[in-house]
């Protein structure tokens, strides 16, 4: 007990130091206009959110594959908080939105910073809240279970609408709020592979009767998912195509025009949809656990792909400070879930 009490206060000295190196980065080396932290909040809070979206609609469904991996996958909620911090941060980029100097009801500055912050954290909230009730296995869980799915949407469609989508304003698509939650959802998936590959020897000795199973499930859902993934971007693509409007189609032929942007938009649907369904057809590869590894970090590398090909074109990303960020907010999600038991409260 006393060693769970001592990794908290850690994690937010960690916590406090990632977000002053990211602030000094920021504020005094050439960031550009700010792309490579938008870059990393909307990749790292898909993956956050996304893993706890798994758990609470395993749960709701009631769902036993998911037993295994649990914890692993709550324990990344502390980070939420981390993401309201670092948007502090990114307050003086949004001026380089489009639609900052012709502010309207919705895409004003107060409210699209207001609703950025407060996003996350009652993500946060009800993800801790629904944490504790899940790993007690108490008989509230499906309830905050729930209550967190609704919020996980909301979070997520506001991330795809405001941080994403604005950027080519006056574009939009009603469907890209549901591509982007169903991405953070995949890349929830995908983080189940890398703790297969990882921990395996863990699981069998734990799980005995269940894990291979549960492993086999997992391999099943990120087939879906890739299937989903890949029907959900048709869907979009065939509305632009089929409505020929200039508004909507000028997004997809400004990406498709030119190098390199035109083959990260082709990559982006081999690695999102090609590879891991034709990988996961095989009931073979589904039993090998570096598949895991390698299609659990094809599908990150889709998604982060797809973020690069919408912000880098609208807001200037720094290489450099996007590897810098990227590690920094990494090593704080490798130290949750390493140290998954001590930082869940009320569990023992």
């Amino acid at each position: 007990m006393n060693e769970r009490k001592s990794k908290l206060p850690v994690l937010w000295v960690l916590i406090f130091i990632t977000a002053v190196l990211i602030f000094i980065l920021e504020t005094f080396l050439p960031s550009g206009q700010g792309g490579s932290l938008l870059f990393n909040l909307t990749f790292w809070i898909a993956l956050v959110e996304g893993s706890i979206a798994v758990v609470a609609a395993s749960e709701v469904s009631n769902g036993k594959w998911l037993k295994p991996f649990k914890r692993e996958l709550l324990s990344v909620y502390p980070l939420l908080p981390v993401f309201a911090i670092l948007f502090i941060i990114f307050i003086p980029r949004v001026e380089y939105f489009p639609w900052s100097h012709e502010e309207g009801i919705w895409l004003n500055k107060d409210l699209f910073i207001f609703r950025s912050i407060l996003f996350p954290l009652i993500a946060f909230v009800s993800a801790r809240k629904f944490a504790i009730e899940s790993i007690k296995e108490s008989p509230k869980q499906n309830f905050y279970g729930v209550i967190y799915i609704l919020v996980f949407v909301t979070s997520q469609t506001s991330v795809a609408f405001d941080w994403v989508m604005s950027l080519e304003y006056p574009w939009f698509s009603t469907l890209f709020g549901g591509l982007l939650f169903i991405e953070a959802f995949y890349m929830g998936l995908g983080l189940g592979g890398v703790l297969i590959f990882f921990y395996h020897k863990y699981y069998k000795e734990a799980y005995p009767d269940t894990f291979e199973k549960s492993r086999m499930d997992v391999a099943t859902l990120l087939f879906a998912f890739a299937t989903f993934w890949g029907a959900q971007f048709y869907t979009q693509y065939l509305v632009i195509w089929y409505g020929n409007i200039p508004e909507e189609v000028s997004m997809i032929a400004y990406r498709v025009a030119s190098s390199p942007l035109r083959e990260f938009s082709y990559l982006m649907v081999v690695f999102l949809f090609v590879i891991p369904f034709l990988t996961f057809l095989s009931r073979k590869l589904k039993a090998n656990y570096t598949v895991f590894l390698l299609i659990s970090l094809v599908v990150w590398g889709g998604v982060s792909i797809h973020r690069l090909v919408f912000i880098a074109p609208r807001l200037s990303t720094s290489p450099l400070l996007l590897i810098v960020e990227f590690i920094l907010i990494g090593a704080l999600f490798v130290y949750v879930v390493k140290y998954r038991e001590e930082l869940i409260p009320g569990t023992v």
